[in-house]
């Protein structure tokens, strides 16, 4: 099995020196893509239903790249736990979980592929994104996340910096929370994800998240929303959540 180990997920980024002046190129852009939760309990054995998700919702994603612009070459795991169990005894379990996903993702691209699989060290239970004191938090918690990267565009020159410019006041309060942008009159909800997808993956790809999305795929929604640069409150998750199960349930 080939798996490179990467940066650790908390240390900071370092741009080196050749990147600054240009003789390297940039490291791939990275998006948290999908969440494959629900492990069994102390177990780190790839489900059944964990299988589809790749499947269906990774892979025609990655493939489609390869017909645009922005080919997807690598893929980043990392494995999460919940709170049961000692600290350092999640950490390994976190990996094991990575590692098994890991393998899965071998199968479909190999070593001499065109993308790479690359292996984070796991944070244990220090990520969580569910509540650990109930047992649907827990099985959210028991995750594996899955990055997909991409390398980036050429950056835009750099605007100069307005020396005349005010800056507002440093005293002025500021959002906790960056709201979601509300939509356009007369938009579905379809038509909000279409053009959320359009802002964050390549074109090729929206058609099958948006029919993930609008299958009830409502987690795979909340993440093109942080990748857009929302910021939501437990309960701005909830409010759209409700909105996209209810919007599942409409005929299509």
């Amino acid at each position: 099995m080939y798996i490179v180990e990467g940066r650790g997920f908390g240390e900071p980024l370092r741009e080196p020196w050749r990147v600054r002046v240009g003789l390297q190129s940039k490291p791939p852009q990275l998006l948290r893509f999908l969440s494959l939760d629900n492990f069994g309990f102390d177990k780190s054995t790839v489900t059944s239903a964990q299988l589809k998700q790749i499947k269906e919702i990774l892979v025609p994603t990655v493939d489609a790249s390869w017909k645009t612009m922005q080919p997807i070459n690598f893929i980043r795991v990392v494995g999460h736990t919940d709170s049961t169990g000692s600290e350092k005894y999640n950490f390994g379990l976190g990996d094991r979980r990575a590692e098994a996903v890991a393998a899965e993702l071998l199968k479909i691209y190999p070593r001499s592929g065109r993308v790479k699989i690359i292996l984070e060290k796991s944070p244990g239970e220090t990520q969580p994104t569910g509540d650990n004191r109930t047992a649907v938090g827990q099985a959210r918690n028991r995750r594996v996340e899955i990055f997909i990267g991409m390398q980036p565009p050429p950056e835009p020159p750099k605007k100069p910096i307005c020396l005349t410019c005010v800056p507002p006041p440093p005293d002025k309060p500021r959002d906790i929370f960056k709201p979601i942008p509300p939509a356009r009159p007369g938009m579905s909800f379809k038509q909000r994800v279409e053009e959320l997808c359009a802002k964050v993956l390549p074109k090729s790809a929206c058609p099958t998240v948006v029919d993930k999305i609008l299958g009830g795929g409502c987690q795979l929604l909340e993440m093109l929303l942080e990748q857009a640069g929302a910021t939501m409150s437990a309960k701005q998750k909830e409010d759209l959540r409700k909105e996209c199960l209810a919007a599942a349930k409409k005929p299509r």
